[in-house]
């Protein structure tokens, strides 16, 4: 029995180990198995979570340099409005010359046209290609009478869809609202070609690395692929212009995603399935892919926070020890010559010194900087200007491994600025110019005017006889009148121009309100009693002295009284009164006139504003009454203030400082 039961126990023994053996590799094959999905699935989703921080950062990038492209371009408008203005554009050559200066520098805009009020095109720039927009009635297309009409109602730059230009070609259309005196006085128009500006706005070989399509309200803008983009790696951004909604959509292309693919997600479940015997070797393997994904998150993460077109490293000396391929694109300069040096080393041409000092401390003392800006030189003597960002970095155990940031090269915005600086630099001097040439011209005015008033003033007395008829007294009357006014607005035109060319200088003394504001009241009994008005000055005597120009404030404080006087109907009453308020004097004239219109209000100290419902000129003035005792005003540090309504009077406040540097 033991004989024949020995076979069977060991038999028996066998079989449970097979079955265990059995059980362990198939719950051996369930784990490896488990284990391989997991890692499977983690590696998936890591892949597909960087590839769309990836293409996030890519398409807001691009949003960014889109944005900033289309509101450069548009703000030439506001300038040639500015130009306008200031009356530097008056017929089509000057507005030729002054939009041609535009156009040089961008070669994506189609044209920079002038629309008149009816909303025709009447001017256009250039010429060349753009005939057939000259004349147009734009108000007979449907999108452009829309984009206008929104325009002249909401007085601010509307930019149309995506239309198809009179020009030929795809684009769109921005028209700006040019208003004088509240009237509408035409738009300009700046036509962009979309493809052209788009591209000129992409980053370089950024079509290479991703797929975009920008769509305005669902319209297709711009693509750059004839296949529809994927959802599942879509990233998304929008841009707002003005009255516009740009949305952009975009892929990294299939070269750019299998950049950042370090291993396919199929070898690990080849690998798992068939290579249990080194299990943990890609147990290992997933491990350290596992870290070495999570510190390219925060690497990226740090590129994106300062977002630009290359990236750079330095170790925990401050040495620089990484650029990226795009940095010797731009600078022209290799890295290898800046690698294990410091900045401090190797310097920042044509950067502020403060700001270069600023930005050396911070990195001495680890802190963040951002858009520090200096320039290159290239090999080829081209300059590139560019702007660094950068922040401090640390390890996994919390210690400090250097500096990582970003680069972006700057050299069109710092053209633009440069552009745009110098504009308003020549505009500033054609304005002083201008206060130059009046001040020169009402000098030359007085000797003739002078004698005129002299000769005239001695026919009217008869000097040397009768002139035998009543007419000649008058017209000796018409002229002596007509010549002491011609006389008035040349004083007032000197005065102006005197304060604006700042060569009138005021004589800062202690003055006393009560004293100054009671003789000027004086001034005005006779025309009061006429009209029947009351003129009351309501300053307590206790009040401080302060300092200020006594003939300016005299000159101040008649002009608002003879205004008061002027303009409130018979039985009304006048009231002058003054406080100190904090450091300041306030000083007030109210009356209960007829009053100033609501839009007339913002325009009224303007220099030659004037009309017949504007209550605070006269009709036979000059218009610049207010605009002078605003500049004496503005002068003593001081400002001015005008309250009033329709039938109900005006409160008219200066604010002038108590004190003043002597």
């Amino acid at each position: 029995m033991e004989k024949s039961g020995v076979p069977q126990r060991t038999q028996s023994m066998r079989h449970d180990r097979s079955d265990w053996s059995a059980a362990i590799t198939l719950l051996t094959a369930v784990l490896l198995v488990a284990a391989t999905s997991l890692v499977w699935f983690s590696v998936r989703k890591s892949h597909d979570n960087h590839i769309m921080e990836q293409a996030r950062s890519e398409i807001e990038n691009f949003a960014a340099r889109l944005d900033a492209h289309v509101k450069l371009r548009i703000s030439l408008g506001a300038l040639i409005g500015e130009e306008w203005r200031n009356g530097l554009i008056s017929d089509v050559n000057t507005f030729r010359f002054h939009a041609a200066t535009k156009l040089n520098y961008f070669n994506d805009l189609q044209a920079i046209n002038w629309v008149d009020p009816e909303g025709v095109i009447r001017w256009v720039n250039p010429i060349e290609g753009n005939a057939a927009a000259l004349n147009l009635d734009l108000r007979r297309l449907k999108i452009p009478a829309e984009i206008l009409a929104m325009s002249e109602q909401k007085k601010a730059v509307q930019i149309t869809p995506p239309i198809t230009l009179a020009q030929s070609g795809r684009g769109f259309v921005g028209y700006m609202p040019m208003f004088m005196d509240g009237a509408l006085k035409g738009f300009i128009n700046i036509v962009f070609r979309t493809a052209p500006m788009i591209t000129n706005a992409l980053p370089k070989n950024f079509s290479t690395r991703m797929h975009i399509r920008i769509t305005d309200d669902g319209t297709e803008v711009f693509s750059s692929t004839d296949t529809a983009i994927k959802a599942k790696h879509a990233a998304h951004a929008t841009i707002q212009l003005h009255n516009r909604t740009w949305t952009l959509t975009g892929e990294l292309s299939a070269n750019e995603i299998a950049k950042h693919a370090s291993f396919r997600a199929e070898w690990v479940l080849l690998a798992g399935f068939t290579l249990t015997l080194f299990v943990s070797y890609l147990v290992w393997i997933a491990m350290r892919h596992h870290y070495f994904v999570q510190d390219g998150e925060r690497r990226f993460a740090d590129f994106a926070n300062v977002s630009s077109d290359w990236f750079w490293e330095t170790d925990a000396d401050l040495k620089f020890s990484y650029f990226s391929g795009r940095f010797e694109d731009v600078t022209g300069v290799a890295p290898a010559k800046f690698l294990g040096r410091t900045r401090e080393q190797i310097g920042a041409p044509g950067s502020d010194p403060n700001t270069y000092a600023e930005m050396l401390q911070c990195l001495r003392d680890r802190r963040p900087f951002h858009n520090f800006e200096h320039l290159r030189i290239k090999p080829n003597g081209e300059t590139v200007f560019l702007s660094i960002s950068g922040k401090p970095a640390y390890g996994q155990n919390g210690e400090f491994i250097g500096f990582r940031g970003t680069g972006r090269d700057i050299t069109e915005e710092h053209r633009s600025r440069e552009a745009l600086n110098k504009a308003l630099v020549e505009a500033e001097q054609v304005n002083q110019a201008k206060s130059e040439f009046l001040a020169t011209i009402s000098h030359e005015f007085r000797t003739p005017l002078n004698a005129i008033l002299g000769f005239s003033e001695m026919f009217r007395a008869q000097y040397f006889g009768p002139l035998g008829s009543k007419k000649y007294e008058q017209y000796a009357n018409d002229i002596h009148d007509s010549g002491k006014h011609m006389l008035a607005l040349i004083n007032d035109i000197l005065d102006i121009s005197a304060i604006e060319a700042q060569k009138r200088s005021l004589h800062f003394e202690a003055v006393k309100i009560p004293e100054i504001a009671n003789d000027c009241a004086r001034n005005f009994e006779f025309q009061c009693q006429e009209k029947r008005l009351t003129l009351s000055v309501d300053i307590p005597a206790t009040l401080p002295s302060f300092d200020a120009d006594r003939r300016a404030l005299v000159q101040i404080l008649l002009n608002l009284m003879s205004n008061a006087v002027k303009f409130t109907e018979p039985n009304g009453a006048i009231v002058v009164s003054a406080k100190v308020l904090d450091d300041d004097m306030v000083i007030t004239v109210s009356d209960n006139g007829i009053g100033i219109a609501e839009d007339k209000l913002s325009r009224i100290a303007e220099p030659f504003f004037q009309s017949n419902s504007n209550p605070h000129i006269a009709q036979e003035g000059t218009g610049l009454g207010l605009s002078i005792i605003k500049l004496l005003i503005e002068a003593h540090g001081g400002t001015l203030d005008i309250e009033s309504q329709l039938g109900e009077g005006s409160t008219v406040t200066v604010r002038l400082p108590l004190s003043h540097a002597r």
